[in-house]
């Protein structure tokens, strides 16, 4: 081989070696670079987890629990109970993606999905309303106080039944004091859900009771005054039921706010005390003079008492009119 050939043989050896490492590298490049396509291809079209789903029907789907999914109508169990809620937790989470087909890695192991049932509920004493609505209706209304023999009864529903009720049947003892109540949910033609309601009745009284606690020494006024409604049943014996019988009285003990006043725990406030110095007022044919006295005896208004004039010794008998007055006509 002539020196020529040789240095051109080694020429074309070298140019070789250069585009195989050129090409090598290009496939090394472009094979990072599909890593890196695909590998955020997958990133991005990964499904998300949703932390809290509340749904309205009886069956969870696959987009009840990831956002980011293909078939999110895929029923993958039931719902909880009307109003309840169950957590779905990671080894759950993950068995469904597989099944399912979904891009989905878990963060950590506590991973997990709150799913709620929607729904709303009837509750005792939208009941107890309807019943006196209807109670109204059918004449046997009035100032009634109406109890249910279960305080707890309600109903819940889904959210896809509308939130009303009718009264199908009301029956009412000869003495109106029980009633038996059938219910229909949402309404009578579509009876989705039923009750049977019992109760009692009782006849009503508006009375007057003091809005604060009062002492002995206070004087009652109107603004003290509210009205609240009794058991006609419950009434106690001597009861105040008019305001007018307690404005400008006097509790002879202490009266508590918001309870049934008798006639006797109130009386005229003592205007005049034994022992007070008073005015003596002397009604002479219209004409009014006037002296200083002494009370003998305590005294409300329009109470006669018996006074004593200071200045003559004398004892007279007088009607308290005003504080620490007297008249003598």
């Amino acid at each position: 081989m002539t020196k020529y050939r040789r240095s051109l043989t080694q020429h074309s050896l070298k140019t070789i070696a250069t585009m195989s490492l050129q090409s090598l590298s290009l496939l090394i490049v472009l094979g990072l670079a599909l890593v890196y396509v695909f590998g955020y291809s997958s990133s991005a079209n990964a499904a998300s987890l949703r932390a809290l789903s509340t749904i309205d029907g009886d069956r969870v789907t696959l987009g009840d629990l990831f956002d980011g999914v293909n078939n999110p109508n895929n029923i993958v169990g039931k719902a909880p109970a009307l109003g309840k809620e169950m957590v779905v937790n990671t080894q759950t989470l993950r068995t469904i993606a597989r099944k399912h087909q979904v891009n989905w890695t878990p963060a950590s192991d506590m991973d997990q999905v709150i799913v709620r049932r929607a729904s709303y509920t009837i509750s005792a004493d939208d009941i107890a309303e309807q019943i006196k609505t209807k109670l109204a209706e059918t004449g046997k209304g009035g100032d009634v106080t109406l109890t249910l023999n279960d305080p707890n009864v309600s109903v819940t529903l889904p959210t896809s039944v509308s939130p009303t009720m009718d009264i199908t049947s009301l029956n009412v003892t000869a003495n109106g004091s029980v009633f038996t109540a059938q219910i229909a949910i949402p309404n009578k033609l579509n009876p989705i859900a039923t009750r049977t309601v019992t109760g009692t009745l009782a006849r009503t009284v508006s009375v007057p009771v003091l809005k604060e606690t009062m002492k002995k020494t206070d004087v009652i006024s109107a603004s003290d005054v509210e009205y609240i409604n009794v058991p006609e049943h419950a009434l106690i014996t001597n009861a105040v039921i008019d305001a007018d019988d307690l404005i400008g009285m006097s509790p002879d003990r202490v009266i508590t706010a918001g309870r049934v006043i008798k006639s006797n725990d109130v009386s005229m406030p003592k205007l005049v005390k034994r022992g007070d110095e008073v005015l003596i007022q002397y009604d002479v044919n219209g004409m009014i003079l006037t002296a200083k006295g002494k009370a003998a005896q305590n005294g409300s208004k329009g109470d006669f008492i018996r006074v004593t004039n200071v200045s003559t010794a004398k004892a007279l008998t007088a009607e308290v009119t005003d504080t620490r007055t007297v008249l003598v006509r």
